[in-house]
């Protein structure tokens, strides 16, 4: 972690300069973005990494693969949503990936079972009972709002 610290002065520029003279999508530009985006993540710098992976989203295309690679980051940032209290981009973002998730993969709500229930847990923070009630009582949770 040490080392790593260390190397964040230099992860920055890496990432500023290519991004700069290279462009958001040039190859270099995203191993940088991605290496500076672990960076932050290691260093439970959670709010800092957010842009990083809106920009690596404002990138992709609308193809089979983009949106396969979107699905990764709406997973990663709901995340980081979710560990930095941002409660309605958490619910914004939770339910897009829930959506595409259905349309890439057709996954059963069974086998999302998880995200489910943190779309839940999300309701319930945000003291939004009617949304909380219904999503509890459409996939048969158990789960208690208190």
């Amino acid at each position: 972690v040490g080392r790593l610290h260390d190397a964040s002065p230099t992860l920055e520029k890496a990432y500023l300069l290519s991004k700069k003279h290279l462009g958001l999508s040039h190859p270099t530009t995203i191993v940088s973005r991605t290496l500076y985006y672990k960076f932050f993540v290691s260093q439970k710098q959670f709010a800092a990494a957010i842009p990083l992976v809106l920009e690596s989203i404002s990138i992709l295309g609308n193809g089979t693969d983009d949106a396969i690679t979107r699905h990764q980051y709406l997973k990663q940032l709901y995340s980081l949503y979710g560990l930095t209290a941002q409660l309605a981009k958490e619910e914004e973002t939770l339910l897009l990936f829930l959506e595409l998730d259905k349309r890439l993969y057709d996954t059963p709500d069974e086998d999302n079972k998880k995200i489910i229930q943190n779309l839940a847990n999300n309701y319930c923070r945000q003291k939004k009972y009617a949304e909380f009630n219904a999503l509890v009582a459409d996939h048969k949770l158990q789960f208690i709002c208190e």
